[in-house]
């Protein structure tokens, strides 16, 4: 039988009952190292209590530690959406105040007068490639609303 090592050690008599449910694993155990210790001079080196505080600090340490890295989680993933959100107004904005500063520089004019060449439009471009169609649109008020040239009516 399977079960005589454990039965001489534990001077028990009664047969393990087996959980009908899952088979092969045990509905109760008998957990007494005093048996083990009088015939095999085997010594448990903690109590009973102190090793359920130990697996009971464990797995309250595990599940703690698990939830601090689900929040972390979490707030990495929320972080993540408002960068995706924000960044393409806050590169846009900064391309605009660029377009002003170039303009400032070339007197006023986004063409430059040595390359017949409007940077509001590369700005504009370099918006709607990166980011579409709404950024263009932004991109297409910042032009519109910042050039000399241009009057709104």
């Amino acid at each position: 039988m399977q079960y005589r090592f454990t039965q001489t050690i534990l001077h028990s008599h009664k047969e393990p009952k087996i959980d009908s449910h899952k088979q092969g694993h045990f509905a109760q155990a008998i957990l007494d190292p005093e048996q083990a210790r009088k015939q095999i001079g085997w010594k448990a080196r903690h109590s009973l209590a102190e090793n359920i505080a130990d697996v009971y600090r464990d797995v309250t340490h595990t599940l703690l530690f698990e939830e601090k890295r689900r929040q972390k989680e979490r707030q990495e993933q929320r972080d993540k959406k408002i960068k995706e959100r924000i960044m393409p107004y806050a590169e846009n904005v900064i391309g605009a105040l660029l377009m002003l500063w170039l303009m400032q520089i070339q007197g006023g004019s986004s063409v430059n007068p040595i390359v017949p060449f409007d940077f509001n439009f590369l700005y504009i471009a370099v918006m709607g490639l990166l980011y579409g169609r709404r950024q263009a649109f932004l991109a297409v008020f910042f032009f519109i609303s910042h050039s000399p040239s241009i009057e709104l009516r």
